[in-house]
């Protein structure tokens, strides 16, 4: 049985909402890096992959956004914060402001060699703390998430 495979829940509410705010703000840091590096990204095969790659994480940013569970008075955007070694493996924050960082050329294969795989793991993190029955819609989103960022590895 994998880790996404629980029968179940270990996350709270609360958890389930901290995490998926934080998985949101990781794919909308995807969507701007990507897509504000497509401006100035000269070869036209690379600049066709950064605004696809970068258009995919914003629609699962969306999609992640309607699931966020609205509680404790936080809405989604209250909830669409960088993540901590509280919710997340990794320093995926950190590794994305870097990435930032570098010339245009390199975020896309910055994005998908360094950040890509650390939000992946976090989506199966999320999925293993997640129950089949009272978290449904959430492990539906967060599988399809975390399937089209396995898209994203293969295409490149």
């Amino acid at each position: 049985m994998s880790s996404t495979d629980s029968s179940e829940a270990s996350f709270t509410i609360e958890d389930v909402a901290q995490r998926l705010g934080h998985l949101r703000w990781l794919e909308l840091s995807l969507f701007e890096m990507l897509g504000e590096a497509v401006t100035e990204i000269s070869d036209a095969p690379a600049k066709l992959a950064a605004s696809l790659l970068s258009r995919r994480a914003g629609e699962r940013a969306e999609h992640l956004g309607v699931v966020i569970p609205l509680i404790n008075g936080l809405d989604v955007e209250a909830r669409t914060i960088p993540p901590g070694s509280e919710v997340s493996e990794s320093d995926v924050a950190t590794v994305v402001a870097a990435a930032r960082a570098t010339p245009a050329s390199e975020r896309l294969e910055a994005a998908t060699r360094r950040i890509v795989p650390l939000v992946a793991q976090d989506y199966e993190t999320l999925l293993g703390g997640t129950g089949p029955v009272a978290d449904a819609p959430v492990r539906r989103v967060a599988r399809l998430c975390r399937d089209d960022l396995a898209e994203w590895g293969k295409s490149d």
